[in-house]
Order: C-alpha cells, then structure tokens, then sequence
C-alpha cells in the first residue's frame, strides 16, 4: 500500500496509477532510485544553504539524513558536543606535556616507540 501511495502521489513519485500496475519490480526501483537521487540532491542543496546561512560554528554542520528526517538533528548536536569536550579535555592534557617529561602511563604501546629514551 505504501509503495503504491509513493508511486502515485503527486508529493511522491506521481506515476499515473494505471502506468503504476504496469511497471514491473525492477522498472518501478529504477524509477524510485531516480526519485531518492532526485530528493537528495533538493536536500543536499538545502544543507548547504543552511550550513552556509544559518549555521553556528560551534553546531555541526546539517547533513542530507537531517534534512530529510532520516536522522535526529537533536541527538546528533547533543552528540556533537559530547564530543567538542572531549577534544577539549585531551587538548588540555596534550598541552600539559612538558619537553623530556617521561610519557604518560596510558600511552599506547605503538606510541612508546616515538617516546624518548630515559
């Protein structure tokens, strides 16, 4: 029911309902691969006016899934900012090294090999 309402609908794919019944499977996903391509580039060109006009620079950038719903804008600034403090924490620790100071305890064992020799 769904996919007949997409192919049908003039918001949707707006395939004339008897032309719908005549498409076969593999003639009605090329038509919808060209509308989902269709759709995305409407919503890429409105990600980018957004990001180009309305965006903060410490928001992230809107993406084609949150234009299109496909994704929680809400979560993923959330998300952003978890992660901008992260940065800011290890940025914090990393300035805190001194020159010839011995490497911290949770340095990785591939890194220990850049440490210098005490």
């Amino acid at each position: 029911m769904r996919t007949w309402a997409l192919a049908t609908s003039p918001d949707g794919m707006g395939i004339p309902p008897e032309r719908f019944w005549e498409l076969t499977w593999r003639e009605f996903d090329a038509l919808h691969t060209v509308y989902i391509r269709k759709l995305e580039r409407w919503a890429l060109e409105r990600a980018d006016f957004k990001n180009a006009h309305f965006t903060s620079k410490d928001a992230p950038p809107w993406t084609i899934d949150e234009i299109l719903g496909r994704v929680d804008r809400r979560k993923r600034i959330q998300q952003h900012g978890i992660d901008q403090m992260a940065v800011r924490r290890e940025n914090l620790r990393l300035a805190q090294i001194k020159p010839g100071a011995p490497p911290p305890d949770n340095l990785p064992e591939w890194a220990k090999q850049f440490a210098p020799r005490q």
